[in-house]
């Protein structure tokens, strides 16, 4: 098996492992096969690059401590797209070097769900970050 397709089932297995993680800030949040496809395409139409996949793949161990530990989201919003298309993102910096954004998705009144992690985002110049692309759906 290619490392790529170990990493790979290795995140699988932690969504079956971990289908829902209890966070004080928003409640239950659940793990499922939306945010796991998510991790691999952009899109319905564009898959990630591999280099890309296996750095979210990494990242899926910080989730538990990070989800369970936040009291506050940093972001929020509402999209309106045939149903209400609500998203949490958390911003979390690890070990005092990595920095990530872990983001949450609820479609109307269903469950809140693991959308994406962004992992690292760039600095444009003194005390302004870019967090992403303020494309929620495709980050």
């Amino acid at each position: 098996m290619k490392y790529h397709q170990v990493q790979q089932e290795k995140a699988r297995l932690f969504f079956q492992k971990n289908k829902t993680i209890e966070s004080p800030c928003i409640g239950v949040v659940t793990f499922n096969s939306q945010g796991f496809r998510h991790l691999i395409c952009k899109n319905k139409k564009h898959k990630r690059d591999l280099k890309n996949q296996l750095k979210r793949f990494e990242l899926l161990e910080y989730f538990p401590i990070i989800l369970s530990g936040m009291t506050h989201y940093q972001e929020y919003c509402e999209e309106m797209k045939g149903k209400t298309h609500i998203y949490w993102s958390f911003v979390a910096i690890i070990k005092n070097k990595l920095r990530l954004k872990i983001i949450l998705r609820k479609i109307g009144h269903g469950h809140i769900h693991f959308w994406s992690v962004i992992p690292v985002w760039k600095t444009i110049g003194y005390r302004q970050i870019r967090l992403h692309k303020w494309n929620l759906e495709e980050d």
